[in-house]
């Protein structure tokens, strides 16, 4: 799967999957690079950067809405639980 101009990715072609909530994409990061979900209203993708650095990106009309680089999991979760509704 092909996701391009992710900050701290040197190859374009990375692992990831898309999934359909906040958990499971926090669970996703531990098999892939990468995870996505969207609704109606917005994306938000996650990943891991080349160095490990934990990255989150919501988006709605390919506009950057919020972004975070965590510190740890829990960060990046809480994060998660705050934007992803926003994409329904």
């Amino acid at each position: 799967m092909a996701f391009v101009d992710l900050d701290g990715i040197s190859d374009a072609d990375v692992d990831g999957v898309f999934v359909r909530s906040a958990s499971a994409a926090i669970r996703a990061l531990k098999d892939h690079r990468v995870a996505s979900l969207s609704g109606d209203r917005g994306a938000v993708t996650v990943w891991r950067d080349d160095a490990g650095k934990l990255h989150g990106d919501f988006s709605r009309w390919r506009i950057t809405q919020d972004s975070i680089v965590a510190r740890s999991k829990a960060e990046l979760r809480r994060w998660l639980d705050r934007v992803a509704p926003q994409c329904t």
